[in-house]
């Protein structure tokens, strides 16, 4: 594949990795070449301010932005799982949409999930993400597994029936959250003995 930088402005926040196919020109009378973006190497904060579904496989240790309304395509093994490790937000009014091993997979994960005031995300496939910190709306339509840590928070809107799996470590739900359309089951702590609390703060 060819490497090419993605910058923004002066900085250089990622590199995108193309392949090229042969292709067959209107009419059927020419061929060219088509490019197709297949990976992201995040370096460091790429924000995504348009629209649209992201095929691309996402590596590297930078950030995901989302400032406008995306989706992240299925990852799978044949395909290749997505393995960033930075942080991924939800701008304002920004909405995600993640599919199956798009937050992480196995032991490479996003390192934490931010949902910001009249943002959304939307849980579409198995996830897995390190932590958790929602002010926007949630939907989880599949499991979601938070690895941990003790600044875990929801506190708006959250319905779907997804499972939500704390492995370690605190989640707060807030009294302002809205659960009354939320019919999941939330699994505190793992096999291996280690510890997880859920805190309902005024609910």
């Amino acid at each position: 594949g060819i490497v090419s930088k993605i910058m923004s402005g002066n900085d250089e926040v990622a590199e995108g990795t193309y392949d090229y196919v042969l292709a067959v020109g209107e009419g059927g009378k020419s061929l060219g070449v088509a490019y197709t973006l297949t990976e992201i190497n995040l370096l460091q904060t790429l924000d995504v301010v348009e629209s649209g579904t992201m095929t691309a496989r996402l590596a590297g240790t930078g950030n995901l932005t989302v400032s406008k309304e995306l989706k992240l395509a299925e990852r799978t093994e044949t395909n290749g799982y997505n393995t960033y490790t930075g942080e991924t937000t939800v701008a304002l009014s920004g909405k995600l949409t993640a599919e199956a091993n798009t937050l992480g997979h196995g032991d490479a994960y996003t390192s934490k999930l931010t949902v910001n005031s009249s943002g959304a995300f939307t849980n579409d496939g198995d996830n897995v993400i390190g932590s958790l910190e929602s002010n926007g709306d949630l939907e989880l339509n599949a499991t979601l597994t938070i690895k941990g840590g003790d600044s875990n928070r929801i506190s708006d809107d959250v319905k779907g029936s997804g499972v939500v799996v704390l492995e370690s470590g605190k989640l707060t739900a807030q009294n302002s959250v809205k659960a009354s359309d939320y019919k999941g089951d939330i699994v505190l702590g793992v096999t291996n003995g280690s510890g997880a609390e859920l805190e309902l703060n005024g609910l």
